[in-house]
C-alpha cells in the first residue's frame, strides 16, 4: 500500500477498534483499566513469564520463517500465518489472565474484540496488497509459445481492460501447483504479479505467476 493509504487504513482500524470497545464497555458495563505506556502491563508474574515465552517462541519462529523466505517459495503466505499466529496467541494469553487473575475480568472481552479487529485488518492488508500493487487474478483463456491471455475475475482497482496479455521473462517465477510455463493450461485460475511498467505498455511482463 502507498504510505498515505496505509496511514489512512491504520486510522480507520484504530477508529473501528475504539468504537467497538466503547460500545462493549457500555453494553457489558466494563470499567476502564489503567495501562501504562511503554509497558507490557502484565497481570501477574505468571503472565509475565508466559508472555516472554511467547515472545521468545515468536523470535524462533521468525528465524525459521527467514529460512523459508530464503527458499523463495511463497513468502507472503508465511508472513500471513506468522503475523496472525502472534496476534492470536498474544491476545489469547492476555485475555486468559484478565479473565482468571485480574480485578476486571470483563476486560478480556475487549481484548478478544481487539484481537479479531487486528486479525481482520492483517488479512485485509496482506491479501489485498497483492492487488494494490498491480496484481490481478483471472482465468487463462488462451496460451501461445511465450505468453497467455488472462480474463480478469478479481476486483481490479485499475481502470483498464478485463483481459490481459501476459508474457514471460527469464525472471518470471511460478509458484503453487504449477512450477513452470509448460504446466500452465487453459482454464487455470492464476494470480499474476506484473513488473512495474509504463501504463501504455502493450502487454504485461509477469514477475510472478501463482496457481493455488
Amino acid at each position: 500500500m502507498p504510505f498515505m493509504d496505509l496511514l489512512l487504513f491504520f486510522l480507520i482500524v484504530v477508529a473501528i477498534n475504539s468504537v467497538l470497545k466503547f460500545t462493549l464497555r457500555k453494553l457489558f458495563n466494563i470499567e476502564p483499566s489503567k495501562r501504562e505506556f511503554f509497558s507490557y502491563n502484565h497481570i501477574n508474574d505468571l503472565h509475565r513469564k508466559v508472555d516472554w515465552f511467547v515472545r521468545i517462541g515468536t523470535l524462533i519462529a521468525g528465524l525459521v520463517l527467514l529460512y523459508f523466505v530464503a527458499l523463495d517459495e511463497d513468502p507472503p503466505s508465511y508472513y500471513l500465518v506468522a503475523i496472525i499466529a502472534f496476534i492470536v496467541v498474544d491476545h489469547l494469553v492476555r485475555a486468559f489472565f484478565e479473565w482468571r487473575a485480574s480485578e476486571n475480568p470483563k476486560q478480556s472481552i475487549l481484548t478478544l474484540t481487539q484481537m479479531m479487529v487486528f486479525v481482520a485488518a492483517t488479512v485485509f492488508v496482506l491479501q489485498f496488497n497483492f492487488f494494490l500493487f498491480g496484481g490481478f487474478e483471472g482465468v487463462v483463456t488462451e496460451k501461445t509459445d511465450t505468453s497467455f491471455m488472462v480474463e480478469v475475475t478479481s476486483f481490479n482497482l485499475e481502470i483498464g481492460p478485463t483481459i490481459h496479455e501476459v508474457h514471460m521473462t527469464d525472471d518470471t517465477l511460478f509458484k503453487g501447483e504449477v512450477r513452470g510455463f509448460d504446466e500452465l493450461e487453459e482454464g487455470t485460475l492464476v494470480r499474476v504479479r506484473p513488473f512495474d511498467l509504463p501504463s501504455d505498455f502493450p502487454y504485461k511482463l509477469a514477475s510472478e505467476v501463482i496457481v493455488e
